[in-house]
Formats: C-alpha cells, sequence, structure tokens
C-alpha cells in the first residue's frame, strides 16, 4: 500500500473508534471474508471524506445522520451515526430538531422513522427523553411565533 493509503486507513481506524462504542467492529473488518471490496469502500469514505477541514465532527455527524434518515432503510447506519453525533458533541435536543427538520424536508414517515431509531439509541446510552424538548416562543423580532398547534402566536 501507498503511503497515502496507509494514512486514509489509519484515520479511518481512528474515527471509527472515536464514534462506537467499546469493540464494535469495522465494517471493512466485518466485510472483509465476505465482499472487502464493498469495506474497503466504506473504510475509505471515512478516512478521506469524514475526516477532510470544512466541517467539525459534530456537524458532519449531524449531517450525515439526516441524509440516512431522509433516505431511509438504514437504520444500523443511522443508529451507529447518531451515536457518534451525541459522542462527538452533539445533544439530544438537536439530534431531536434535525429529526424534526428531516420530516419537513423528506417526509413524516422518515422523521418519524428516525424518531423511533433516536429512541433506542438515547435508550442504549441511558439518556433520558422525558419530557421532551419544549418548543419556546420565538422572539417577536425573528417573525411570528407558532404555537405547537401550529397557531401564530
Amino acid at each position: 500500500m501507498s503511503h497515502v493509503s496507509d494514512e486514509i486507513d489509519q484515520r479511518a481506524d481512528d474515527l471509527f473508534r472515536a464514534l462506537s462504542i467499546d469493540n464494535a467492529i469495522a465494517p471493512w473488518e466485518d466485510l472483509a471474508n465476505f465482499a472487502p471490496g464493498l469495506g474497503a469502500q466504506v473504510r475509505y469514505g471515512l478516512g478521506a471524506v469524514f475526516t477532510r477541514p470544512g466541517l467539525d465532527m459534530r456537524t458532519r455527524e449531524l449531517v450525515t445522520m439526516c441524509m440516512l434518515a431522509a433516505l431511509g432503510g438504514g437504520d444500523q447506519q443511522l443508529a451507529f451515526h447518531m451515536g457518534g453525533a451525541l459522542r462527538v458533541g452533539a445533544t439530544p435536543e438537536e439530534v431531536v430538531e434535525a429529526l424534526t427538520l428531516v420530516s419537513v424536508c423528506a417526509g413524516l414517515p422518515r422523521g418519524i422513522n428516525g424518531m423511533k431509531v433516536a429512541r433506542e439509541v438515547f435508550a442504549k446510552l441511558g439518556i433520558e427523553t422525558s419530557p421532551p424538548v419544549q418548543l419556546s416562543r420565538l422572539d417577536s423580532t425573528d417573525g411570528p411565533a407558532i404555537s405547537e398547534a401550529g397557531e401564530r402566536l
């Protein structure tokens, strides 16, 4: 392997450890005997793209989480990146708010399914989910305030 490939692989390994729970098996290791090409693509993406400058890791994980929720069908990956977002500084309230945006942009079923994954991740991490995040009244300079029922205040 080249020096660049080794560096990318090391960055992927380090980032995977930072985002995952203890003793998690990296996808490229899990796929090594079955689909090594796919594993190599995952490792390259994590090492070469996720570690680029321009976005901090918290933001990068929230964006990734939103994209996975919007796409649907990747609950395992969504849970991984949601946990990763929390491990690198995102708050549970930010996760819920981001998934609420998914419901507006990608549809209610995607947002609701993302919330189901969030509940599971929060439970595994021992994060209290009750009472729910409270909506606050917007400052009058921000435009009209909207009640939880959708009425202008």
